[in-house]
Formats: C-alpha cells, sequence, structure tokens
C-alpha cells in the first residue's frame, strides 16, 4: 500500500507481529488484534490472498516470509514567516 498516513514506527510494530507466520494465521491475527494499524496490515494480507487464489496457490501453503514498512512520501507544510524591521 502507498501513503498511509502513519508513522512507519507504529505500522512497523504490526508488521513484526505477522512475521513468519502462515498467512492464514496472520490475517486471523490482524483481526483480533487491538492495534489501530492492524487493520491498514489486514487490508495488505486479503490483497496478498486474493493474488494467491488468482495465482492458483492456497493460502495454507503460504508463509509471511518479510514484513517491512519505509518512510513514505513526507507531507510538506509551509511555514509563513513575517519579518518587520522598525527603525
Amino acid at each position: 500500500m502507498k501513503d498511509i498516513k502513519v508513522s512507519p514506527w507504529k505500522l512497523n510494530l504490526v508488521a513484526a507481529q505477522v512475521r513468519g507466520m502462515p498467512l492464514k494465521e496472520a490475517v486471523a491475527n490482524m483481526k483480533f488484534s487491538k492495534k489501530k494499524q492492524a487493520s491498514n496490515m489486514l487490508e495488505v494480507l486479503q490483497k496478498l490472498v486474493s493474488k494467491a487464489k488468482k495465482r492458483n496457490l492456497t493460502s495454507d501453503e503460504l508463509v509471511v516470509h518479510r514484513s517491512f514498512v519505509t518512510q513514505g512520501r513526507r507531507q510538506r507544510y509551509m511555514r509563513v514567516r513575517i519579518c518587520i524591521f522598525f527603525t
């Protein structure tokens, strides 16, 4: 997924939970996780399940080998600064 407005630190904590799990177990784990960012990770995992079905693979065979989060785009704020000089 691209451009989720969440810090990578928070999302990486959720990504670490599913590392090394079978895909079916990872989806179940994200459904019942108390973390707010689990919904974003669940969306990614469900996309993986649908891609696996298109390639005639069962989700029982698949294991989450790597999961990581990188820093996406930064939102740039324009800071207006007014300078007034008196003489």
